[in-house]
C-alpha cells in the first residue's frame, strides 16, 4: 500500500503491478521513461528512444487502486528468429526462436509500452474469436476479475493464465490459457475497464541491412494512432527506429519530450500524496459579558 510521501520507482519486472491508493489523494508522476527499441542483429543500426513524461499530476482521490505496466526494452534481432507479440509491457512485441514466420530478420523489434490506468467499470464478454480460448475485449481492458464456464461456475484462478494471443496481436482481445485441468472450459470473461492516466511508448527497432532478400525494416512500436498516440516507427532498412511518442490522459501538467525516455527498459518514478485538510476552530463565545452605558 502506497503512503503518504512515498516516492517509488517501477523497473521492468515482466508483469502489471496494481498499487493500492486507498489513502492517497494525488500521485504525481515525477518521470515516466518509454523503452527503447531494439538494435539491428548485425549492428548496423539501433533502436529509438522512447517518449518521456515528467511533472504531472492525476487525482485519485476516487481510486482504490492504480495499475501500471513498465516496458522492456526491444531486443536485438538475428536472423532465425521471429518476432510475436507478448504482453512485456501494456503491448509489445519480443523475440523467440518461434512465431510468425513471415516477419523473420536480423531487424531490431520495438519494446513494450510503458503506462499507468485506473479502474473504471466491470464488464462480461462471451464473445470469441476464431481462436481457441481468445475472448474480445474492449480497448480499455486492464485486468481479468474472473473465467467461468458455460453453466456459471467459476474457474479457479491457478487453473489459467492470460495474456495477449500471439495469433490475435492487437488491443482488443486477450487469451485464456494454460488449463491445469482440461475439464475447464473458458466460455465466459468478467473482466475490468480503465482509464488511463499517462503512457509512453517504446521506441521503433532499427532496420538491417543483412539481406536484402528478407524483411529488414524494424518493428514499428505498438501502439496506433486511433490508441492516442504514435510508438516509434521502425527503421527502414540500414536506418535506425524512430523516438517514441508519449501521452497524459487523465493527468495534466507537466513536459513531454517525444525521444526523451529510456536508452534501455522503461521506468516509472511516482509520488503519492495525501490530501491535507485544515479546520480552523471558530473561537468561544465569552461566558460573560458587562456593558458599561454612560449617561
Amino acid at each position: 500500500m502506497a503512503q503518504d510521501g512515498d516516492t517509488i520507482t517501477y523497473s521492468f519486472n515482466g508483469s502489471k503491478v496494481i498499487e493500492d491508493v486507498s489513502t492517497i489523494d494525488e500521485i504525481s508522476i515525477d518521470s515516466m521513461k518509454g523503452a527503447r527499441g531494439g538494435n539491428a542483429g548485425d549492428g548496423s543500426t539501433i533502436g529509438g528512444a522512447g517518449g518521456l513524461i515528467e511533472g504531472a499530476t492525476v487525482d485519485v482521490s476516487n481510486y482504490d487502486e492504480v495499475f501500471i505496466w513498465v516496458g522492456r526494452a526491444g531486443l536485438d534481432n538475428k536472423f532465425g528468429h521471429s518476432a510475436y507479440s507478448d504482453p512485456f509491457g501494456r503491448y509489445g512485441y519480443d523475440v523467440g526462436s518461434t512465431g510468425v514466420p513471415q516477419v523473420k530478420g536480423p531487424f531490431g523489434t520495438n519494446g513494450g509500452s510503458t503506462e499507468i490506468w485506473v479502474p473504471e467499470q466491470q464488464k462480461t464478454t462471451s464473445e470469441k474469436t476464431r481462436y481457441s480460448g481468445v475472448f474480445v475485449v474492449d480497448y480499455e481492458y486492464i485486468d481479468v476479475i474472473e473465467v467461468q464456464e458455460s453453466d456459471g461456475s467459476v474457474i479457479p484462478k491457478s487453473e489459467y493464465d492470460v495474456s495477449r494471443p500471439r495469433l490475435y496481436p492487437d488491443d482488443s482481445a486477450i487469451e485464456i490459457k494454460n488449463f491445469d485441468d482440461s475439464t475447464y472450459t473458458p466460455d465466459t470473461v468478467v473482466y475490468r475497464t480503465g482509464t488511463m492516466v499517462a503512457a509512453a511508448d517504446t521506441g521503433g527497432g532499427g532496420g538491417s541491412t543483412s539481406d536484402a532478400s528478407i524483411t529488414t525494416s524494424g518493428l514499428d512500436g505498438y501502439r496506433e494512432p486511433s490508441q492516442g498516440f504514435f510508438g516509434g516507427a521502425g527503421g527502414e532498412p540500414g536506418e535506425d527506429g524512430e523516438p517514441g511518442g508519449q501521452e497524459l490522459g487523465a493527468a495534466s501538467g507537466g513536459t513531454t519530450t517525444t525521444g526523451g525516455g529510456s536508452q534501455g527498459n522503461g521506468e516509472i518514478k511516482i509520488t503519492y500524496k495525501a490530501g491535507t485538510t485544515t479546520s480552523e476552530t471558530p473561537p468561544e463565545a465569552p461566558s460573560s459579558l458587562t456593558v458599561e452605558v454612560s449617561k
